[in-house]
C-alpha cells in the first residue's frame, strides 16, 4: 500500500489495500459508524453482502452500498444522510 491509495470519508483520509472494499477499509480503519440512518439508527456494515443495505455511504453525490463499492483512491465519501433535512423520514 503506497500513499496515493486512499480515499476521504467525512474529511478524513483512509489507506485501503487494492481490491479492498469501501467497507473493509472503514472497518480496518476502526470506523463502524456510517453516520445516521434516520430513523433512530445509524449505518455500518452488517451482512457484508449488499442484502440489508446497512452500509450505504454517500459517494461523490450517490448512494452506494459499502460493502460491495471496490476503494477506488481519490475517491470523497459522506454520511448518507449528513444531516436530518436530508435523512429518510420513516414513512418512505
Amino acid at each position: 500500500m503506497n500513499a496515493a491509495d486512499c480515499f476521504s470519508f467525512e474529511d478524513r483520509m483512509i489507506p485501503f489495500h487494492r481490491g479492498e472494499s469501501f467497507a473493509s477499509a472503514l472497518e480496518r480503519a476502526g470506523i463502524r459508524d456510517y453516520g445516521p440512518d434516520g430513523v433512530g439508527g445509524s449505518f455500518g456494515q452488517f451482512c457484508g453482502i449488499g442484502m440489508c443495505q446497512r452500509c450505504l455511504i454517500r459517494l461523490e453525490n450517490r448512494l452506494v452500498e459499502a460493502c460491495l463499492e471496490p476503494a477506488v483512491a481519490g475517491s470523497r465519501l459522506e454520511c448518507a444522510y449528513s444531516s436530518p433535512a436530508g435523512a429518510p423520514s420513516g414513512d418512505d
